[in-house]
């Protein structure tokens, strides 16, 4: 479609003054802007490499069909996604982080850039004005913090990286599970990562945004073949019982989704004691990533 306006717009060109020439091919790249806006263009973002970021390059596998309707793959530099166009929001996030990638991206300073994906079509999507005015967090599922330079930081703040997060948990809880993952990278093994929401129970929105009950994050580490999920409950955290450390096979049980398909053995049914999230007291003195 994009081709055929520019064409007709050449054509138009050729058999107009120079002015209306000009506002022939002005209309086209308005009218291509709108279409890719309106229907989903791949070539609106950057795209990157997804199986970079699945361990043995299989991507997260849903286990239930009905997690498997009206969903997208979309690579982006540093992560993947499964979106789902019913909640608006990833399936799961993907990442493969290893030591040189965290320690760049601890010098790299943090700039916003919340955006609809205009890679989904305008009916899947979620839009700045479904978070207006809530009192919900636009959360990073892949953070902000594990990205290594501005293309990758950039693309983090694409709305199908988010979900709505409660403000306390996001800038607390979970930016201490974020941090605590990052500083398991930087002992020296590389961890692939996949994180995501769980619709337990009954499911609100914010706009046409579903809201998730719980949040996780699935790691494991082919060095030591330790592996293991942060489970949370996406709520203002209250004490010890907000958050627990679960097996792979366990986190399947829970959300019907399989972060690491290629992993076997042993190591999917034991909760390895990673390392524990340690939270700050105050809001103000954690950022969410």
């Amino acid at each position: 479609m994009r081709r055929i306006l520019w064409a007709l717009a050449a054509v138009c060109a050729l058999q107009a003054s120079a002015a209306d020439a000009r506002q022939a091919l002005d209309f086209a790249a308005r009218a291509a802007r709108s279409l890719g806006q309106s229907a989903g263009w791949p070539g609106a973002e950057p795209n990157g490499n997804c199986a970079e970021n699945y361990l043995d390059g299989q991507a997260p596998r849903l286990m239930l069909d009905q997690l498997a309707q009206t969903v997208r793959e979309l690579c982006s530099p540093g992560y993947a996604v499964l979106h789902s166009g019913i909640t608006r929001t990833p399936l799961w996030s993907a990442e493969h982080l290893h030591p040189e990638r965290i320690r760049a991206s601890i010098h790299l300073s943090r700039k916003k850039t919340f955006r609809p994906d205009h890679r989904l079509p305008a009916a899947e999507r979620a839009q700045l004005e479904d978070y207006a005015g809530s009192e919900w967090d636009r959360g990073h599922m892949s953070p902000n913090k594990d990205m290594a330079d501005r293309e990758s930081q950039k693309a983090s703040f694409l709305l199908s990286n988010m979900i709505p997060q409660e403000p306390l948990h996001n800038q607390n809880l979970w930016g201490s599970i974020e941090h605590a993952t990052r500083g398991l990278v930087l002992r020296g093994e590389s961890v692939y990562v996949v994180t995501g929401p769980a619709f337990l129970g009954d499911t609100k929105r914010i706009g046409r945004v579903a809201i998730p009950s719980h949040v996780w994050k699935a790691v494991f580490l082919p060095g030591s073949g330790r592996a293991g999920a942060w489970w949370t409950v996406n709520r203002k955290p209250t004490g010890s019982r907000d958050w627990e450390f679960i097996s792979i096979d366990e986190l399947v049980a829970r959300t019907g989704i399989d972060p690491f398909p290629a992993l076997s053995g042993p190591a999917r049914q034991r909760a390895d004691a990673l390392t524990q999230p340690r939270m700050r007291a105050r809001r103000r003195e954690m950022a969410p990533d």
